[in-house]
């Protein structure tokens, strides 16, 4: 279940425009500051909008925050379903694509899905909302895994690992001030994942 609430509302493509600048604002100051040290009149200001500008799309910073959870768990929730998409017996250099893909998913939204919990509301209902998320991409992706590897049935740990696995992965790449090149990551993650998947993998 996503973590916005409420009926989706038609936006016209200037309106559409406004609320995406205001969401990639907030994105970028809540990363730089947290979600705490940032307030709605930071947000507006950064975005050149009013506070009128502000109240007609979203109800106040959690509601904002929400939308980016959903963004990103709907992001989350394609790479993971991608794996299960790739032939069985899946080519290597298919697995890899599958690897660049998921990379590129972090690119977009890994900061924010890294800190989400750790800086987010000091709300204790969507603390849980992102456990259960995470719970069931993890059953998900272990499903998908097992099922490659002739041992049917869903594994939230092992979904969990493999998408720890990927997450550090792409946080030496980003992250850190490494003198790593990212192709050789990519390569050696595949390589990691290849050997797990053992025969489902040509």
């Amino acid at each position: 279940m996503p973590l916005a609430r409420g009926p989706e509302v038609v936006l016209g493509r200037r309106a559409l425009a406004t609320r995406e600048l205001i969401l990639e604002t907030a994105h970028e100051l809540f990363l730089k500051r947290g979600y705490r040290g940032t307030r709605v009149d930071d947000i507006t200001a950064s975005a050149g909008i009013s506070r009128a500008g502000f109240y007609t799309y979203f109800a106040d910073k959690q509601e904002v925050f929400l939308a980016l959870g959903t963004t990103t768990y709907r992001a989350i929730t394609k790479a993971v379903t991608d794996l299960g998409r790739l032939p069985d017996p899946c080519p290597v250099a298919d697995l890899r694509a599958w690897v660049v893909r998921y990379f590129e998913f972090m690119d977009a939204h890994g900061a924010f899905l890294l800190t989400s919990e750790r800086a987010g509301p000091d709300d204790p209902e969507l603390v849980e909302t992102i456990h259960r998320l995470q719970m069931r991409h993890g059953r998900r992706l272990g499903k998908i895994v097992n099922d490659r590897r002739g041992t049917p049935g869903d594994d939230p740990a092992l979904g969990l690992a493999l998408m720890g696995l990927l997450d550090q992965a792409w946080f030496v790449c980003h992250g850190l001030d490494l003198p790593i090149d990212v192709d050789r990551i990519i390569d050696a993650t595949t390589d990691l994942i290849a050997s797990y998947l053992g025969r489902g993998v040509s």
